[in-house]
């Protein structure tokens, strides 16, 4: 089943990021997920508006999936953005980009009681699939 996610990152990030979101346009490989997160920046410096379009982008998916690098925990915005997803009510999942305990999960994270997996493709349907059943979609 296709679920719609958003990707929450930090853009230190954004080159693991494209390769997991082409990871997902593989018609090759079994993930099977839409990504409304942002792909291009928002050309403003106003953070209210900023963020009232990542708030947008969050509550018309199901799934918030929180891509963990090594600074992943420290990113405000990546804090807000699971703030907003826990107030949509999405399933939580974190994926830990490099598979090791240097991904450091935010602590919004652990707090939402989110499923953590390491980057592979099973075990990240398997957690998109238990988060979105968990959230009551």
């Amino acid at each position: 089943m296709t679920r719609r996610i958003f990707l929450s990152f930090d853009s230190d990030d954004l080159n693991l990021v494209n390769l997991f979101r082409g990871h997902a346009a593989n018609p090759n490989l079994d993930i099977d997920f839409y990504d409304g997160s942002l792909k291009d920046e928002i050309n403003s410096t106003n953070s209210e508006y900023i963020k009232s379009v990542i708030r947008q982008k969050i509550t018309n998916v199901s799934v918030t999936v929180c891509l963990i690098g090594r600074y992943t925990h420290s990113s405000k915005w990546v804090d807000w953005e699971l703030m907003v997803s826990e107030i949509a009510k999405n399933g939580i999942v974190g994926v830990r980009l490099h598979s090791d305990s240097s991904d450091i999960p935010p602590s919004r994270l652990a707090a939402l009681n989110g499923i953590i997996v390491n980057w592979n493709q099973k075990e990240i349907n398997d957690a998109i699939e238990l988060a979105a059943k968990r959230a009551g979609y």
